[in-house]
């Protein structure tokens, strides 16, 4: 359990507050990993399914210039590069404004050399096939710059009072100093689930399931019968600063809890755990 802002002001400590703009110099090589777990349980308390992963990817430092930083952002094997031709990708990350696509034309051409060697043309683009996975054929080369946020990890966002706001969520929190359960100072922030937003995406994945089993599942109907469930829950976030013994890390807990027009109730949990690493 945590222990709020009253518990720092008696032991002595200090909220945190907001580190300086990006640390990174040209050289720098950094680990970005993000985990997951998920646990799902019925009525009856009994677990029905859980999975869990990660994902790793490269950042490579560039450039460090009055404007912003260049980074190059690549997967961590040649296997892994032989499956997603998006990377490696060269980012622009200005001090102010957007993430910016510095090699699209080289990525394009990745593109078009993957395409060829699996035997597909664009028609194949946008849709979605099942081999031992469910794979969605993004022919994109700007998604780079969605996939690289999703590993990213900026504390200088991070400090006390500091605005929340994350995907799937309703409203904003601010950002409150905490300690966790092993006595580390953290900044934390929990926020009610957008129900409108999980039961779209719940019947968007509805449609797709249906693509690939080859039955026809309009998004209409979909959003329409998934809407009709009472869903409830919380996203907290939660973030540990660097300490000498360990790297920065951002932890996010989706509790979600679903009774349909039955009655019969799910529980579910996701836990994401993003941590970046300086490699050199």
């Amino acid at each position: 359990m945590f222990r709020w802002l009253g518990a720092f002001l008696l032991l002595g400590l200090s909220p945190l507050l907001p580190l300086k703009a990006s640390e990174r110099q040209a050289g720098n090589v950094y680990e970005l990993r993000l985990s997951y777990k998920t646990s799902s349980l019925n009525s009856e308390g009994r677990q029905t399914g859980s999975s869990s992963g990660h994902q790793t990817m490269i950042e490579r430092v560039i450039a460090v210039t009055p404007e912003g930083v260049e980074l190059e952002i690549d997967l961590p094997t040649d296997e892994a590069r032989a499956r997603e031709w998006k990377f490696p990708a060269r980012i622009f990350k200005p001090k102010n404004g957007p993430l910016r696509l510095l090699n699209e034309p080289e990525l394009e051409e990745r593109l078009e050399a993957w395409l060829k060697k699996a035997d597909w043309t664009r028609e194949i683009c946008g849709q979605w096939i099942f081999t031992w996975n469910a794979f969605f054929i993004d022919c994109d080369p700007q998604s780079a710059i969605s996939i690289f946020e999703d590993h990213s990890l900026e504390s200088s966002k991070y400090f006390e009072g500091a605005e929340f706001m994350v995907e799937g969520a309703s409203g904003s929190a601010n950002l409150e100093t905490a300690m966790s359960e092993a006595g580390e100072a953290v900044l934390t922030a929990r926020l009610p689930i957008d129900p409108d937003y999980v039961c779209r995406k719940q019947a968007e994945s509805d449609v797709v399931v249906g693509q690939i089993m080859g039955e026809e599942v309009t998004l209409a109907d979909a959003t329409e019968r998934r809407c009709r469930d009472d869903l409830a829950g919380t996203i907290t976030e939660t973030y540990f600063p660097a300490a000498e013994d360990n790297h920065p890390k951002r932890v996010r807990v989706s509790h979600l809890t679903t009774i349909d027009v039955d009655g019969d109730k799910t529980i579910q949990k996701r836990t994401e755990t993003l941590q970046r690493s300086l490699i050199r």
